[in-house]
């Protein structure tokens, strides 16, 4: 099966590429999109977080979003801001921040394959969150949001991708949280049809994130027809990566209530899963099945007392860990998707947002976790089971707006 596909894209001006390119829609809140666009008015974020520009008693999913995300998508191409390429081709796209690169591929994927568990999920979606991005879609007729996808390593692919971006790329834009992101086209038909054919024969390629853009598209696609037809509809816009340059950060936890107990009470409850050690200040767990635990009387390390031999391999996530020892059988939380007592860090910035939270009385405590290993989600994805909710949180991000996957041709195929 031929999993990846070229596409013509649409991309930004380069003279106007840093102002235009955004943080993915999902990482922002209103709040946060509005001051980052707020003197950027072809800022990608009026396009995915349109509601900015609407007042702020406006739902979210009201049919003017979608509306006035399309007027502003087909204003900035008349324009000429965002330019259609004139070739198909894949895109090689290398993200860099100081000593970590990642370099990977943009490409038109198979929705087909996404169904049939060729690209392999690992996390649950929540349907509103579906449809608002499907709504997104339609409205657009297009797709400007990729998907993070990983493939295991492949030397044919790895020495390929060297000699692309030895040279001068295309687009080159540093952002202001210091990503900088670079961009080659490949429209040699030589060289595109070595790419598609590494993918054809892989047996499985990976979500990292973006699990809900993926459902999105799917839900398009199914209502426009035959899922094995070469429409555009039928593929998804993601950035493929070698599993091994991925970088994932920790998702750490925060509550708002210890159901009552004191301190003291609560460290004694986790003596009976953890050995406990006093901080002197809070830093990130160095190692698995290790945790600091930040209080507003003290910072604590916990590590995890019991040995785990599980045949399903999301028992042994560090997220498990805590969710089953600490939140549940301790806190009482036994829905985290659910319970608003709970709440989720990710980022750099996580461990002084957790301990200034903390500390303020923002949260009544707070939990740092060491991060989610590649190799951890993999092995949950190939045996067909769900990680615990944001297990993983994947920095950097890839940028919405680099390239745009428009469903443009006159007869809808790719």
């Amino acid at each position: 099966m031929s999993w990846v596909h070229p596409f013509a894209g649409l991309l930004p001006d380069a003279k106007v590429l840093r102002d235009i390119i955004a943080p993915p829609y999902d990482v922002v809140d209103v709040a946060q999109a509005r001051a980052l666009a707020k003197d950027l008015p072809n800022n990608f974020l009026h396009i995915t977080r349109s509601e900015i520009d609407l007042a702020d008693d406006m739902s979210p999913d009201d049919i003017s979003v979608y509306q006035l995300a399309a007027m502003k998508y087909q204003a900035m191409q008349q324009q000429g801001l965002l330019q259609r390429d004139n070739k198909i081709g894949f895109y090689i796209y290398e993200l860099s921040s100081g000593t970590h690169r990642q370099v990977g591929i943009m490409a038109a994927v198979s929705l087909l394959a996404y169904q049939q568990g060729g690209v392999r999920k690992h996390e649950l979606t929540r349907p509103n969150k579906e449809q608002d991005r499907a709504r997104h879609i339609e409205a657009l007729h297009a797709q400007v949001s990729p998907v993070l996808l990983c493939y295991k390593p492949d030397i044919i692919l790895a020495s390929l991708l060297a000699g692309i971006t030895s040279h001068h790329s295309h687009l080159q834009a540093k952002t202001p949280d210091g990503i900088l992101h670079r961009l080659w086209r490949m429209n040699d038909t030589a060289t595109c049809n070595v790419i598609a054919a590494r993918f054809g024969e892989m047996r499985r390629i990976y979500i990292a994130d973006g699990h809900h853009r993926c459902a999105a598209a799917l839900q398009v696609a199914m209502q426009h027809g035959d899922l094995q037809l070469p429409l555009a509809h039928n593929y998804c816009l993601a950035g493929l990566f070698p599993a091994d340059e991925l970088q994932i950060l920790a998702y750490h936890r925060v509550v708002h209530s210890l159901a009552g107990m004191s301190d003291e009470t609560f460290l004694m409850r986790l003596e009976e899963a953890f050995f406990i050690e006093p901080l002197a200040s809070a830093n990130l767990p160095k190692k698995p099945r290790e945790f600091t635990l930040c209080l507003p009387t003290g910072v604590f390390r916990l590590r995890y007392r019991k040995d785990i031999y599980h045949a399903d391999p999301s028992y042994e996530l560090d997220v498990s860990i805590l969710d089953t020892s600490v939140l549940k059988a301790i806190i009482g939380i036994q829905d985290s998707r659910h319970d608003e007592r709970l709440d989720f860090v990710g980022g750099q910035n996580a461990l002084a947002t957790v301990d200034k939270g903390v500390s303020s009385g923002q949260w009544r405590a707070g939990f740092l976790l060491y991060p989610t290993a590649i190799n951890q989600l993999i092995a949950i994805a190939d045996k067909e089971q769900i990680m615990p909710l944001k297990s993983t949180w994947f920095e950097p991000k890839l940028a919405d707006g680099l390239v745009c996957y428009p469903f443009i041709a006159s007869n809808g195929a790719i």
